[in-house]
């Protein structure tokens, strides 16, 4: 299974508002798993809240 992503997302200026993930029962919880090093994200502001195992995560990165 591949987490990670290398691609290039562009967001077009859009906003993602309540995103809500809570899956305590699994780690790496997320709306772009593992950003390899040539993975691109541009132009997306993302605001919520994700609860993973042993982590929480508000209004931060992707």
């Amino acid at each position: 299974m591949n987490i990670y992503y290398n691609g290039i997302f562009d967001g077009n200026d859009k906003r993602i508002e309540n995103l809500y993930i809570n899956n305590t029962i699994a780690y790496r919880q997320s709306l772009f798993s593992i950003l390899k090093q040539d993975g691109i994200i541009k132009n997306l502001e993302v605001n919520g809240e994700i609860t993973a195992v042993n982590t929480v995560s508000r209004n931060s990165s992707i």
